[in-house]
C-alpha cells in the first residue's frame, strides 16, 4: 500500500512538473509546438534560404496575433530547397 502512495505522488509531482513546463514553453520541441520566438522578425518573404544549410531543423513562427512556432526540416531535392512541417498542426 505503501508503494501505490509513493508511485501515485510521483506521478502527480511528474503530470504537475509537464504541465507547468507546457504552459512556460516558447521554442518548438520536436513534436510540441512552441510560442513565440524570440530573435529578428522578418516581414519581407525569404527568396535564399542559403543560411539554413548549417542548420537541419528550423523553428517557425505563424500567427503573429497569437503565436504558434513548430519545428520544420530543411530538405534539398533536385538542386531545390524545401522546407517541410516536422508535425502537421
Amino acid at each position: 500500500m505503501k508503494v501505490l502512495k509513493w508511485l501515485g505522488i510521483a506521478t502527480a509531482l511528474f503530470v504537475a512538473g509537464g504541465t507547468v513546463w507546457y504552459a512556460n514553453r516558447t521554442d518548438p520541441s520536436k513534436m510540441i509546438p512552441g510560442r513565440a520566438l524570440s530573435g529578428e522578425v522578418v516581414d519581407e518573404i525569404v527568396t535564399d534560404w542559403s543560411f539554413a544549410d548549417d542548420h537541419p531543423h528550423i523553428a517557425v513562427e505563424t500567427r503573429p496575433a497569437a503565436p504558434h512556432s513548430v519545428t520544420t526540416i530543411v530538405l534539398m531535392h533536385a538542386a531545390r530547397r524545401r522546407t517541410e512541417k516536422l508535425i502537421s498542426s
